[in-house]
C-alpha cells in the first residue's frame, strides 16, 4: 500500500453521503475492497438505479457490499436546515449499528472539509456513532478523502496539505470506465444535467484522474468550529450565491445550522470515548 494508506489489508469500511462519491476513492475501494454505506442515494432516485449501481462497481473490479440508508438527499438538507436533533440521532443509531456489523480495523469517510454540509455529515455521524456509550468494539482508524481539493487549481492542490497517491494503469483504466457509466446512470435516473461527473472534470489533465487525495483523522476533531479550507468554495459561500440567485430559499451555513447539529450529536456523554 502506498504509504498515505493504511498498512497491510485490514478490514476496512466506507462511509458517503451518495453515490459517486467512490470515484473520487476508488483507489481505496479496489485496494481494500470495503464493506460501503450510503446516507443517501443522492441525485439516483430511479428504482433501477441500485442494482446497475451495484453492478458497475462490480465490472471495475469491486466485490464488496453496498447498503443505503433509508434517506432521501433532499431530506438530508432540509433536516440540516431545520437543525433536526432527533434526525441526526436516528442517523447515528442506524450508521453504529451497521459499523458493529462490519467491525472494522479501518473507516474511510467524506471529509471534514466545509465544502458541502452533507458530505461533512458523514464524518461527523461517524464519530459520533465511534465515540458513544454504545461502542463496544476497539475503536478503527479513520481516514478521510478529499473532495473539496479535486475543484481549485492543481497548483493550489499542492499546497493544500492533504497528501496525495497515484492511481496506477488498471486503477485509472477502473476509474474511466465508471466515469462513463456513472453518467449514463445519471443520465437514466433523470438527474439534473450538472450532476454528471464529466461536467465536474470537464477541465481535468490526465494527472489529476491519477491522483487521489487522502489523509488520517481523529476522532477528536472539533465539529463546532470550521475547518481550514485551501482555495475551494464553502457551502456558505455557494448558498449566499444560489439564494441571490433565486435557485434556492435559505442557504444551509456552518454556524447556524451544521455547528449546532454537530454540538448536539457530540455532547459531553460522548466526550470520554474520544482517541
Amino acid at each position: 500500500m502506498h504509504p498515505t494508506l493504511p498498512a497491510g489489508n485490514p478490514r476496512t469500511a466506507t462511509v458517503f453521503a451518495h453515490p459517486a462519491h467512490e470515484w473520487f476513492t476508488l483507489a481505496s475501494v479496489l485496494r481494500y475492497q470495503p464493506e460501503i454505506y450510503y446516507l443517501s442515494r443522492g441525485a439516483f432516485g430511479a428504482p433501477h438505479f441500485e442494482g446497475a449501481f451495484r453492478a458497475a462497481l462490480a465490472e471495475v473490479g469491486f466485490q464488496g457490499t453496498v447498503t443505503f440508508a433509508n434517506e432521501r438527499e433532499e431530506e438530508v438538507y432540509q433536516r440540516l436546515l431545520r437543525r433536526d436533533e432527533s434526525w441526526s440521532h436516528h442517523c447515528c443509531g442506524e450508521l453504529r449499528e451497521w459499523l458493529s456489523a462490519v467491525r472494522p480495523q479501518v473507516v474511510f469517510v467524506d471529509a471534514f472539509e466545509w465544502y458541502n454540509s452533507a458530505h461533512d455529515l458523514v464524518p461527523l455521524l461517524v464519530t459520533a456513532a465511534l465515540r458513544s456509550q454504545e461502542w463496544r468494539q476497539p475503536l478503527p482508524e479513520i481516514w478521510e478523502h478529499g473532495v473539496g481539493v479535486h475543484t481549485i487549481p492543481p497548483a493550489q492542490q499542492q499546497a493544500s496539505g492533504w497528501p496525495a497517491i497515484t492511481l496506477d494503469a488498471s486503477e485509472l483504466a477502473a476509474k474511466m470506465r465508471l466515469l462513463e457509466t456513472m453518467d449514463r446512470l445519471i443520465e437514466s435516473c433523470g438527474a439534473q444535467a450538472n450532476d454528471a461527473l464529466t461536467n465536474v472534470t470537464a477541465a481535468w489533465s490526465g494527472k489529476q484522474f491519477r491522483t487521489e487525495w487522502y489523509r488520517r483523522t481523529s476522532l477528536s476533531v472539533d465539529y463546532t468550529t470550521p475547518p481550514l479550507t485551501h482555495g475551494w468554495q464553502t457551502y456558505d459561500e455557494r448558498g449566499v450565491r444560489r439564494v441571490l440567485a433565486g435557485r434556492s430559499r435559505q442557504a444551509i451555513s456552518f454556524a447556524e445550522h451544521f455547528a449546532p447539529l454537530a454540538a448536539a450529536l457530540l455532547g459531553a456523554r460522548s466526550a470520554h470515548r474520544a482517541a
